[in-house]
């Protein structure tokens, strides 16, 4: 659609990078709001907002360039990675990793922590599919349906197809309005993430299935076995932690 704003030289400005840039500054400016509220320390977030971009932006192109290439064309298919789209489970995996990491380091709050960084995601998130839409990115799958909506794919093919990325978009955007009016009222620490990634998981199942994606497992495909994976893992800590809380009630 329009994922080139401009060029500068050998340089392409595209839509990705400016919605993920203004995706990260809104995060930052919410969390640093919700720590605030919560009592974490500046300090501590202000190291963390800095340590966190490079390392969930690296894990995010990472994750994007062995989803969708093998091995043998890795090299030669990395430029394409970085610049149409990155993976969002491996920033997930980052940010929170990162999070869990620094608290247990500076001997914070850990499941506030977490709680406070899966505030931040989904909105981040919502504001870069802005840019998957400009770029073309996590295209749909082509259909003749009343859901179908005439968009590119990330070669410049237009179709119509199932929305995908605005369905990504909308979504993200419901789920951090959901997280930011359930947060004052979450019955523990930790609560918030265990939420997120659980709502995360099943809204990628169902709409990756809609994705113009290569099956990995049965019809099922990396993306939708990475949500899966992400989703059992979630609810395995959920009872832990639930089992947990009623033996020591008892």
């Amino acid at each position: 659609m329009f994922p080139v704003f401009f060029t500068i030289a050998n340089f392409e400005f595209r839509a990705s990078y400016l919605f993920l840039a203004l995706g990260i500054l809104a995060g930052i400016f919410v969390g640093l709001k919700e720590s605030r509220r919560v009592g974490l320390s500046d300090q501590d977030f202000r190291l963390y907002a800095i340590s966190v971009i490079p390392f969930a932006l690296l894990l995010g192109a990472i994750n994007a360039f062995l989803f969708r290439y093998p091995l043998a064309d890795a090299l030669e298919r990395l430029e394409h990675s970085l610049t149409n789209g990155l993976i969002s489970f491996g920033a997930i995996f980052g940010t929170l990793l990162l999070g869990y990491l620094l608290s247990k380091a500076r001997k914070q709050n850990t499941g506030l922590t977490l709680d406070t960084i899966s505030l931040m995601l989904p909105l981040v998130l919502g504001i870069y599919r802005i840019g998957c839409i400009l770029n073309g990115c996590c295209h749909g799958l082509e259909t003749d349906s009343f859901l179908g909506v005439v968009l590119p794919d990330d070669f410049g093919i237009w179709a119509r197809r199932f929305p995908t990325q605005i369905w990504l978009m909308v979504f993200n955007f419901v789920l951090f309005a959901w997280l930011w009016t359930a947060r004052k009222k979450k019955a523990f620490d930790g609560i918030i993430t265990i939420y997120y990634l659980i709502a995360y998981s099943l809204g990628r199942l169902i709409i990756d299935a809609f994705r113009e994606l290569p099956p990995a497992l049965g019809p099922l495909s990396m993306h939708q076995l990475m949500a899966l994976i992400m989703l059992l893992a979630t609810l395995y800590a959920y009872a832990e932690i639930w089992f947990a809380r009623r033996s020591a009630r008892e």
